[in-house]
């Protein structure tokens, strides 16, 4: 069973008699991925129409495909009749790809960061996670958290999936005390965590205390970096297919449990204790100008070959071997597999 099960089974129980849960929060964060320009406001069964109407690129590597199927589900769904969805977010620029919206019904708010669309900004993005705390995207974040958390919210969840979710993780560490407390949890649906720096933080300690993390068992992302409490739960695929939220196994309200594979053991051991022994204003500056190089011949980070890697760095003298190496691997295990 997976989410669209889920919906089949409780779409004419209510909130009230089946209360938010994770799978609900899993659900609103794929939405999250909708390709619609910035608004105000939508009713639910608006947002969902237009969705069903998502043109769908053949072949296409990004997360689109599932909110154009899940809109079929969701389209007879009384459970979210009383869903409102507000300040949608969309930018894609040669700075950032950030979306985020708000979720409200009862006395309910759920705000939900989008992850990455597939963009090379998007993909940069997720590597300055190495290097750079805040990220610029990290402060739209944070921007967004304390623009929407008012004073008369009573429950307040902040969460999303992949990218999405370490931007809900981030906006939360960064926010006031007086916002935080309005808080109820910060879900990370398998997004990355932090540097070491931010790890050890008092405000990652003060996260922690509401926070939870839920990834495959197979994870490339929510395996990245620094981060703790973690729930791991069994996909019904495997390889980077059990990155999507369409693939994760539920029975009724909850997420089937699992063991950690052996494979995202060894890529947390890489961005963790592996860093140690890199330097890391080298590697900064190596992914900088890989990606620079791939953003000036404006290509998708799936037209991406190894060979493209290999040929810029025969150009650029001034990236060492070590440094090459190490981020060559982390881009085959996480940007080649995902296009397998």
């Amino acid at each position: 069973m997976n989410m669209y099960d889920y919906i089949k089974y409780y779409k004419d129980m209510d909130l009230k008699r089946v209360p938010f849960n994770y799978i609900d929060g899993l659900i609103f964060a794929t939405l999250a991925y909708a390709p619609y320009d910035s608004f105000k406001s939508k009713t639910f069964s608006e947002f969902v129409s237009g969705c069903k109407k998502i043109r769908v690129r053949k072949n296409s590597n990004s997360i689109i495909p599932i909110v154009k199927e899940l809109s079929v589900y969701l389209e007879n769904a009384s459970r979210y009749k009383d869903v409102v969805i507000n300040n949608f977010i969309d930018m894609n620029n040669k700075n950032t790809q950030f979306g985020a919206l708000c979720i409200t019904f009862g006395d309910n708010k759920i705000i939900c960061f989008e992850g990455t669309d597939g963009s090379s900004i998007g993909w940069l993005e997720n590597f300055r996670c190495m290097y750079e705390y805040p990220t610029f995207t990290q402060k739209l974040a944070s921007e967004y958290l304390n623009d929407n958390i008012t004073s008369s919210d009573k429950k307040v969840y902040v969460l999303g999936h992949s990218k999405g979710g370490n931007m809900a993780m981030s906006a939360a560490m960064e926010t006031s005390d007086k916002l935080f407390k309005k808080i109820e949890k910060v879900i990370n649906y398998d997004g990355p965590g932090f540097r070491k720096e931010e790890y050890k933080s008092k405000k990652y300690e003060r996260l922690s205390e509401k926070l939870v993390n839920i990834m495959p068992s197979a994870s490339m992302v929510g395996a990245l970096l620094y981060n703790n409490k973690y729930s791991i739960i069994k996909p019904l695929t495997i390889g980077v297919s059990s990155h999507f939220p369409s693939n994760w196994n539920v029975f009724g309200e909850f997420f089937v449990r699992d063991s950690i594979s052996a494979f995202s053991i060894k890529l947390h051991e890489k961005t963790t204790k592996g860093l140690e022994n890199i330097n890391m204003e080298s590697a900064a500056y190596a992914i900088e100008l890989l990606f620079d190089e791939i953003l000036k011949e404006k290509k998708n980070i799936h037209d991406i070959k190894a060979s493209d890697l290999i040929s810029i760095y025969r150009n650029v003298k001034t990236i060492d071997s070590k440094t090459f190496d190490y981020i060559f691997s982390l881009i085959a295990s996480t940007v080649f597999e995902s296009k397998k």
